[in-house]
C-alpha cells in the first residue's frame, strides 16, 4: 500500500518581491505650474552660511536634495529665481500669479507625475526669524515653492521678501 504523506499546514512562503510593495520615490526632474511651460529641476543643498542654495542658472529651479521626493510624505522644497540680473523674467517669474486651487505637477526621473493643489500663497520678510518655518517637515505630502518677492533692496543685493507657495498632494 502506498504511503500518503501528510502535508502540514504552514504559512505561505513570502514572495521574493515582497519588498516591492513599499512605494519607491524618485528624484524630481521637472515642475509644471498650471499646465504651462515645464521647468527643469536640479539638485541643490545648503550654502556655507546655511542658506538654501539657488539654482545655477536663471531658467532652472532647484529641488532641495534633503527634502521629500514627489509623492512622498514630507515637504518637497523647490526654489527658483524670480528674475535675472538684467531684470528679465527667470524660471519662477510666473509664481506671483499662482492662486489657491491652482495645480502644480512634479515629474520624477522615471516620468511619473504627481499633482499638488495650491492651498496658500504668502510673503515672508527676509529678516523674519520665523521665516524658515515654511521649510519644516510634515507628516503630509506637501510642496513648498519659494522665490523672491517684495521690493529690491540694493543695500543687501536681494528682494526684501520671499514669495512662498504651499501645496498638498492630490491623492490619486
Amino acid at each position: 500500500m502506498e504511503e500518503v504523506l501528510a502535508i502540514e499546514d504552514s504559512a505561505p512562503a513570502e514572495s521574493a518581491f515582497a519588498d516591492l510593495k513599499e512605494k519607491i520615490f524618485y528624484i524630481p526632474t521637472s515642475i509644471t505650474i498650471n499646465e504651462e511651460k515645464s521647468i527643469i529641476l536640479e539638485k541643490i543643498g545648503l550654502a556655507n552660511d546655511g542658506q538654501l542654495q539657488v539654482p545655477s542658472t536663471w531658467d532652472l529651479a532647484g529641488w532641495y536634495q534633503n527634502s521629500a521626493k514627489p509623492g512622498e510624505k514630507g515637504n518637497v522644497i523647490i526654489d527658483g529665481h524670480y528674475d535675472t540680473s538684467e531684470a528679465t523674467p527667470a524660471a519662477f517669474w510666473g509664481l506671483k500669479n499662482v492662486n489657491v486651487n491652482d495645480t502644480v505637477t512634479l515629474q520624477d526621473e522615471i516620468r511619473r507625475e504627481f499633482s499638488y493643489v495650491v492651498v496658500d500663497s504668502f510673503y515672508v520678510d527676509i529678516t523674519d526669524p520665523q521665516g524658515t518655518l515654511v521649510f519644516e517637515e510634515t507628516n503630509d505630502a506637501e510642496l513648498t515653492l519659494v522665490t523672491c518677492g517684495g521690493v529690491w533692496d540694493e543695500s543687501v543685493g536681494t528682494y526684501n521678501k520671499r514669495l512662498v507657495i504651499k501645496a498638498k498632494l492630490i491623492e490619486s
